[in-house]
C-alpha cells in the first residue's frame, strides 16, 4: 500500500510538470496497467484544485478503490503556469496551444521505456484543462497520421492511441461570456471596467489588481462562444473522439450574481458522451473527501467503466467479483 503520510506537495519545487500521486502497491512499474493523469484549469494548481480540507483525493480517497497496479498503474497530477497573462497571451493570442505541447511533452518523458508507451491513459480535467487534453491528444493523432516518407515521434504517437478514457468536468466547450471566464481564470477575480480586480473572494492569483485590459481582453475574446480557437478545437476533437470514453460533467450550483461559470450547454461536447451532473459550484465540483459523496461516485463509476471495457475489456477476474451500484441506479459488476 502506498505512503499516506507523504506530503501533498512533494513534487518539483515550482509546481510544474507530472507528480505521481500514488505509485504501484508492492510492484515494479512494469506491472501497471493504466495512467491517470490529472489536468487541472487556469486559476487552479496541480494539488489545489483537487484538494478539500486537506485531502487530495487522487492519491487517498482513489488509491483506496484502486489499491493496486493490477487495476491500477499510476496517477499523474498534471501543473502549468496558471497566471492569466501568460495563459492568454499578448493581444488575444491564445495558449491553450503551447500547454497541450508541453503536456505531451512531459507524457512522451515519463513514458519513454517501450513497456510504458502503449500504457493506456484515462484524463482527468477540469476547467479550461480539458481544452488542453483536447489539444494534446489531437497533436498526438496527427503526429500518428504522417505519411510514411515522414519521421513519426512513436512515443507522441501512442499518447493518443493509448487514451482510453477523457473525464471533462465543467469544461467550457463552447465558451463563456467574458464575465465568467474571468470569474473561471481568477477564482474571486471579477473583470470590470478594463481592468481585472480582485474582490473579496480570495483569489488563488498573487495579485491585486492588473491594468492590463488589452492583454486580457483580447485573450478573453479567443476564448468566448464562438471563437475560432474553441471552434478549431470542437473540429478537430470530434474527428478522434470516438476512439475512447467520453464523460462530461455539468456544475448544478452557482454563485451569487454570477451563476453557473459553465453552463450546460458549453459543458457537453454534443457527440459520443455520457453526461453527468454534480451537486456542486465550478470549483467544488472536482473536490472531494470520502467515497461517500455521491459525486465522486460518479467519478469512481466512469473511471471503473473504462478500466473494465476499454482496458480489461470486461473480463471478469478469478479473485471474486463485486457488484456496485452504477449513477441512476444501474449494477455494474467489477473487481
Amino acid at each position: 500500500m502506498f505512503n499516506r503520510s507523504r506530503s501533498l506537495h512533494n513534487g518539483s519545487p515550482d509546481g510544474l510538470g507530472l507528480d505521481v500521486l500514488f505509485p504501484p502497491a508492492g510492484t515494479s512499474d512494469e506491472d501497471a496497467i493504466v495512467d491517470i493523469v490529472f489536468v487541472h484549469g487556469l486559476g487552479g494548481s496541480r494539488y489545489g484544485t483537487w484538494t478539500k480540507d486537506g485531502v487530495l483525493w487522487g492519491r487517498t480517497v482513489l488509491a483506496l478503490d484502486f489499491p493496486t497496479a493490477r487495476i491500477l498503474g499510476g496517477s499523474w497530477a498534471w501543473g502549468y503556469d496558471t497566471d492569466v497573462v501568460r495563459f492568454f497571451g499578448p493581444v488575444g493570442r491564445s495558449n491553450v496551444q503551447d500547454l497541450a505541447k508541453d503536456l505531451d511533452r512531459d507524457l512522451v518523458q515519463e513514458r519513454f521505456e517501450e513497456y510504458q508507451i502503449s500504457r493506456p491513459i484515462i484524463f482527468v480535467s477540469h476547467s479550461l484543462g480539458g481544452l488542453v487534453v483536447k489539444d494534446a491528444l489531437f497533436m498526438s493523432y496527427r503526429e500518428g497520421v504522417k505519411e510514411a516518407r515522414e519521421s513519426v515521434d512513436k512515443r507522441l504517437a501512442a499518447i493518443k492511441s493509448s487514451t482510453k478514457g477523457v473525464l471533462f468536468a465543467g469544461t467550457p466547450h463552447r465558451g463563456a461570456d467574458k464575465a465568467k471566464w474571468a470569474a473561471t481564470a481568477t477564482t474571486g477575480v471579477v473583470f470590470k471596467k478594463g481592468l481585472f480586480c480582485r474582490n473579496k473572494v480570495p483569489s488563488l492569483l498573487p495579485a491585486t489588481c492588473w491594468n492590463n485590459h488589452l492583454i486580457c481582453e483580447g485573450g478573453l475574446n479567443t476564448l468566448k462562444r464562438g471563437s475560432e480557437v474553441l471552434e478549431r478545437l470542437q473540429d478537430s476533437f470530434r474527428d478522434i473522439l470516438e476512439h475512447f470514453g467520453v464523460y462530461t460533467f455539468v456544475e448544478d450550483v452557482g454563485y451569487p450574481k454570477v451563476g453557473r461559470i459553465v453552463e450546460k450547454d458549453s459543458a457537453i461536447i454534443g457527440w459520443h458522451e455520457k453526461e453527468y451532473h454534480m451537486h456542486a459550484n465550478h470549483y467544488d465540483m472536482v473536490k472531494f473527501t470520502s467515497d461517500k459523496e455521491n459525486d465522486y461516485k460518479k467519478v469512481k463509476f466512469t473511471i471503473r467503466e473504462i478500466i473494465k471495457d476499454r482496458i480489461e475489456g470486461g473480463r471478469t477476474e478469478a479473485n471474486g467479483i463485486l457488484t456496485v451500484a452504477a449513477p441512476g441506479g444501474d449494477a455494474v459488476t467489477m473487481d
